[in-house]
């Protein structure tokens, strides 16, 4: 019996010494924490853009003032053709069919309007773009929408970017407070900006007879995150 009892006081200890090896590894010197925002900025050149334009169809039914839109429509992206736009790069956004009423109050006629919005591959190009929308008949062309292709190659520079200018002010605060920088516990993206711009000079950019020419200029993207880092 009193050989079990120092044999369990033996095991007791091996035990205890584990357990305190363990708690060690487990323990990384961080007590406390300190919270920074990190933010990034780039101005990129866009490479694409989205133009809308729109036609109307009127006629005294209904079939005659759709058919007189379809006509258009199809008139202003054969138009298109010649600035690369194919089918894939049109979409339809938006198509109305609605009665006209007399003085009476009664249906005088119809009247249809369709707007597609059309992918220009190049920002380059929707001068011209605009310019055949306009030759060929189109009823209202609305500002350009200028974009990037590469939105996600984009988005994980900026925040890559933005978590170093986290963890240089973290190690900044750090130093001045005579404590070590540890890692990076916690990160949550706050927000990216987007990655278009709406031309709105559009009306005044143009001289009679003149081409159309669109100053694309820049688009300004950004990113904010809020990283915790350790203390040591």
């Amino acid at each position: 019996m009193a050989y079990l009892k120092k044999l369990l006081v033996a095991v007791l200890l091996v035990i205890s010494c584990c357990s305190g090896i363990m708690t060690a590894e487990a323990y990384n010197g961080a007590l406390e924490d300190v919270t920074v925002t990190g933010t990034a900025q780039l101005e990129v050149e866009p490479d694409m853009a989205f133009v809308t334009f729109s036609v109307t169809g009127q006629g005294q039914t209904a079939d005659a003032a759709a058919a007189e839109a379809a006509e258009k429509a199809a008139t202003v992206k054969r138009a298109l053709l010649g600035c690369g736009i194919v089918a894939e790069d049109l979409e339809n956004v938006s198509y109305v069919l609605r009665p006209l009423y007399d003085d009476k109050g009664r249906i005088g006629s119809y009247q249809a309007d369709n707007t597609v919005r059309v992918t220009v591959d190049g920002a380059a190009k929707v001068g011209a773009v605009i310019d055949r929308m306009a030759a060929a008949g189109a009823s209202r062309i609305g500002n350009p929408e200028f974009t990037v292709k590469n939105k996600e190659l984009l988005q994980r520079r900026l925040l890559s970017e933005a978590v170093a200018d986290a963890r240089a002010q973290a190690a900044m605060l750090a130093a001045a407070g005579g404590r070590n920088l540890g890692r990076m516990l916690s990160v949550q993206t706050h927000n990216t900006g987007a990655f278009g711009r709406v031309y709105r000079n559009m009306a005044t950019a143009k001289a009679d007879g003149a081409p159309t020419v669109i100053e694309t200029g820049t688009i300004s993207v950004s990113a904010s995150v809020e990283a915790v880092f350790a203390l040591e």
